[in-house]
Formats: C-alpha cells, sequence, structure tokens
C-alpha cells in the first residue's frame, strides 16, 4: 500500500474509533457514507483511505465536525462547516422545520446528538452514545472519574436543540443550553473539573 496522506489517515482513525466507540456495523457505517462496507472495513483497518476532497463530504454524511478533527483546515473548509453541518446551521433548520411540521424536526434531535457526541469525543470526553424511541439522545460517560454522567441532547421547543449534564441520581450538573460551540465548551470544562473531584 502506497503511504496515505495525512488527512485520510487521520479520517481512517476516527472512523475506526467511531465503530468501535457506536457499536454500529460496518454495514451501517457504509449505507451512511454511501460506500460498500468492503471499503469502510478496509478503511477502518488503516489499509486504505478515501481521496482527501471526498473527507468534508463523508464527514457531513456521518454528523462530525470536519474543523474539530482536522485542526489545519483551510478557509474553504470552515465555511464548508458552518455552513453544512455548523451547529448554528443545524438549530436555524430545526427552528424553521419545527413551525412547519413537529415531527419532521424529531430527526434533527438525532443529528444534534450525534454532532454533539462527536464534538466531546474530540474534547477527550470518553463515553457510548444511543438514542432513545422518543428521539432523546444521550452520551453516557465512561472515562476515569466520570461514572455515572450522561449528558442528555434535546430539543426544547422554540428554544431549540441543546443538551444538559445531569448524574444517575437525576441531579443537574449543567442546566440546559443551547447546543452551540461556546456552551460546548463550558461542558468540557465543567466535565473535566468534575474528573478531578
Amino acid at each position: 500500500m502506497k503511504k496515505a496522506e495525512p488527512v485520510s489517515k487521520r479520517f481512517c482513525e476516527v472512523l475506526s474509533d467511531y465503530v468501535r466507540q457506536t457499536g454500529f456495523p460496518a454495514t451501517h457505517v457504509a449505507e451512511i457514507m454511501g460506500r460498500s462496507p468492503y471499503t469502510v472495513r478496509k478503511w477502518c483497518r488503516g489499509e486504505h483511505g478515501p481521496h482527501k476532497k471526498d473527507i468534508p463530504i463523508l464527514c457531513a454524511k456521518l454528523g462530525w465536525n470536519y474543523r474539530a478533527i482536522f485542526s489545519h483546515v483551510s478557509t474553504e473548509d470552515v465555511f464548508f462547516e458552518q455552513q453544512i453541518i455548523g451547529f448554528e446551521v443545524l438549530q436555524e433548520r430545526y427552528l424553521r422545520i419545527k413551525l412547519k411540521d413537529p415531527f419532521a424536526s424529531l430527526s434533527l434531535m438525532v443529528q444534534a446528538g450525534a454532532l454533539g457526541f462527536v464534538y466531546l469525543l474530540k474534547s477527550g470526553i470518553e463515553g457510548t452514545f444511543s438514542v432513545d424511541p422518543d428521539f432523546l439522545t444521550r452520551m453516557t460517560l465512561t472515562g476515569p472519574g466520570l461514572e455515572g454522567l450522561i449528558v442528555y441532547f434535546e430539543a426544547r421547543g422554540l428554544s431549540g436543540l441543546g443538551f444538559s449534564l445531569v448524574d444517575v441520581r437525576g441531579n443537574v450538573l449543567a442546566n440546559w443550553q443551547t447546543l452551540i460551540n461556546p456552551h460546548l465548551e463550558l461542558l468540557v470544562g465543567i466535565i473535566n473539573s468534575l474528573r478531578k473531584i
């Protein structure tokens, strides 16, 4: 195999971690990305990788924050992330759809949870991701010192998409906040401070 480009290699590493963390079979991930399961398995093993021009599109299909994964992005990539998969854009889409069809907006709750989950993973917060039948998504934290903490990703009517942090006893450790980058950065700080207790 020829030497993989750094961007392609990084994508394969993140994809492999994602498949391992979520427990999704390669067939499911392949369907989301529009690729064959064979190709996805090769990427997860690091035997081959996608072309770098395809990576932003693959990240968008998976609900990943391209910029958070690849720190050396260009201006075009920043524009792509903000216009296609940014939290603010997702909020706008949710509110626009919520007014027209409350049931159609439920699918965006899952996408918001997946984006938030990946953001926290990239920030070094370990956990597992799940979706309830009522579309409430959660990240159950699993890192050392974080057992029993849950980040809930949910919608609050016309307030938009957001998250809260609770423990298994139901104690609220971080009140519901709108799902945007600055609030997620604060959440990472709160979680890291709890890790030290």
